[in-house]
């Protein structure tokens, strides 16, 4: 079965009540404070179906180790099928995988590693004995962008949630259980000091009214807007870059992209990520804000004339929801506009494309696009993009059309306008 991280299965639970937990002295010595020059904070609620997968991705970055300066370090939060435990890997790591790895850290009582409260208790503890330089972070878990879960807008339930799963039941075969609004997974990276950059490395978060959220918070934001392969990234080969003074963006992205070229699994699928550029981004909007002002019509055309959806998910009320990308949605929304209608002519048009494309391509200098996606989501179908005009980021239309208010309700708490 192919396993992707995107929550595939869906319906209204009660939340768990949350509480901070502390070490169990008898299980784990308190870890001596150190300075470095960079930590990379990796958060991983993995009470779900990915339990296992995002072990392999900490054994993948035990293997750079040896390729750490002397003041480096990778810091987990992995919350699996026991209690939560933190991992270091530096230099002086000896362990060959996760399996023969001991945490610095284990908590002596499960709880919800999607709530604000535990996740930014977790990062308080880390940069209290990890400080460093500069810091980059790395989100693994499931992801569904800043929708809320497709079941609990079919039954207009109030939570709204976007972020990972703790079924907080030590279940790796439970995708069922607390989730995490966008908005509160903000607060609690605005509680760091400010980034290098966040990977996501889930499925939909790389969409411009996430990124926007997040602009004050990181200088590059690198995720997909699709949904990714379980395996996720090869941090074998791409935490080395990661780690590196200065950062190769763009070698990041094609690494990872090209990982999935002809993957084994299904070979003629393949992933698209983007690393947005966070500086850009109000400039994004404001030349965004003024094209869909002159073009709205056409706009809202992107429902029906094949520009790639990255999440064309129909509901039993008629509402279909989206995650277009969002470079090709301008494209189109402009070159193709009618003439006539509106009185644009060609060389007007192509002005205005190249107008905010420019601004564009400030806002997201890297992409890498497959031209086909596979889809668990879509019931094991694909997603076919247009790599030419394609910019590897989705933006969503204003879901005024819908009746379903928890859809409205998250749209409008975003910061995003356009």
């Amino acid at each position: 079965m192919i396993r992707i991280r995107t929550i595939t299965i869906l319906v209204v639970t009660a939340l768990v009540s949350v509480s901070l937990f502390s070490c169990n002295d008898d299980e784990v010595k308190e870890p001596e404070i150190v300075s470095g020059e960079r930590t990379i904070i990796c958060y991983m609620p993995a009470e779900n179906s990915l339990a296992s997968c995002l072990r392999d991705d900490i054994s993948e970055m035990i293997k750079c180790a040896p390729l750490l300066g002397e003041k480096d370090r990778i810091v987990v939060y992995y919350d699996g099928i026991s209690k939560p435990e933190i991992y270091v890997i530096d230099r002086n790591t000896t362990a060959l995988s996760v399996n023969s790895a001991t945490p610095v850290f284990t908590y002596n009582t499960d709880g919800n590693s999607c709530s604000k409260e535990v996740m930014m208790d977790a990062f308080k503890y880390i940069i209290r004995h990890y400080p460093a330089k500069s810091y980059g972070l790395i989100f693994n878990s499931h992801g569904l962008g800043w929708l809320p879960p497709t079941q609990e807008m079919m039954v207009y339930s109030k939570r709204r949630k976007s972020f990972g799963v703790d079924n907080g039941k030590n279940d790796q075969g439970n995708n069922v259980g607390n989730e995490m609004r966008i908005a509160d997974l903000a607060e609690a990276i605005k509680s760091l000091p400010h980034l290098d950059f966040i990977l996501f490395d889930l499925c939909y978060m790389q969409n411009i009214e996430i990124a926007y959220q997040l602009r004050t918070c990181a200088d590059y934001i690198i995720g997909s807007p699709a949904e990714v392969p379980a395996d996720g990234a090869p941090y074998d080969l791409i935490m080395p870059m990661l780690i590196s003074k200065d950062v190769d963006y763009k070698n990041v992205v094609d690494t990872y992209g090209r990982t999935y070229d002809g993957w084994e699994q299904i070979p003629e699928s393949g992933v698209v990520l983007s690393a947005v550029r966070c500086d850009q981004l109000n400039s994004l909007r404001i030349v965004t804000s003024k094209m869909a002002s002159k073009y709205g019509d056409e706009l809202k055309k992107c429902r029906y004339n094949g520009t790639t959806d990255y999440m064309s998910y129909r509901f039993n009320n008629g509402y279909q929801t989206g995650f277009f990308d969002m470079k090709e949605m301008f494209y189109r929304m402009i070159m193709e506009a009618n003439d006539g209608e509106h009185g644009f002519d060609e060389a007007e048009k192509a002005a205005d494309y190249a107008e905010w494309d420019s601004v564009f391509t400030k806002a997201v200098p890297y992409s890498y696009v497959a031209s086909k996606i596979y889809s668990t989501l879509l019931g094991g179908s694909f997603v076919k993009t247009n790599p030419e005009h394609c910019g590897g980021i989705s933006m969503s239309l204003n879901p005024e059309e819908t009746t379903i208010g928890v859809v409205i309700d998250e749209y409008e708490s975003l910061e995003w306008r356009y």
